[in-house]
């Protein structure tokens, strides 16, 4: 019980110290909006802070959360399945989304890097499932480049597809 209290504190310095490094990288980006829209670095500023936020949220409750519970009999929680084989996979994702983004754009990419993720973190999806997760892949990327060149007036990378 102690290596996983442990843990739990780890992860939540970790995700700390990656908000802090986010949030840090979008405030000294040197990019501005056009007529005093919002620039390229307002969204790596937004999800900084909520990182941070979230995690000192998180850490801050591991902090007061009460020592161990009442006496007597205890139904066994299940552990959570961790595995460094979806965190390694996860990676590779992200790695070829990155590498993938100049080339296919970002729409494209974003399409299937979001099913790809979304097949891996389901462990068993059923056929709905599935139908869901490629609706939300459609969805979502084109979505938020809508969002992005008509409200933001900001360009996204628009790969050989132009």
């Amino acid at each position: 019980m102690k290596n996983q209290k442990m843990l739990e504190y780890i992860s939540a310095l970790l995700a700390l110290i990656y908000g802090g490094a986010f949030l840090l990288g979008g405030l000294f980006m040197d990019t501005r909006g056009k007529a005093g829209d919002v620039g390229s670095a307002f969204m790596p500023v937004l999800v900084g802070i909520v990182i941070v936020g979230l995690s000192a949220i998180y850490l801050v409750l591991l902090l007061v959360k009460k020592g161990p519970r009442p006496e007597g009999p205890q139904p066994k929680e299940p552990a959570a399945p961790y595995s460094f084989k979806g965190v390694l996979l996860t990676s590779a994702l992200l790695l070829a989304y990155v590498l993938l983004l100049p080339f296919l754009g970002f729409v494209l990419s974003s399409i299937l890097y979001l099913f790809a993720q979304m097949m891996l973190l389901a462990t068993h999806p059923t056929a709905r499932q599935k139908l869901l997760y490629g609706g939300l892949s459609l969805v979502v990327p084109i979505l938020v480049y809508y969002i992005f060149t008509n409200g933001f007036s900001l360009l996204l990378p628009t790969g050989f597809f132009g």
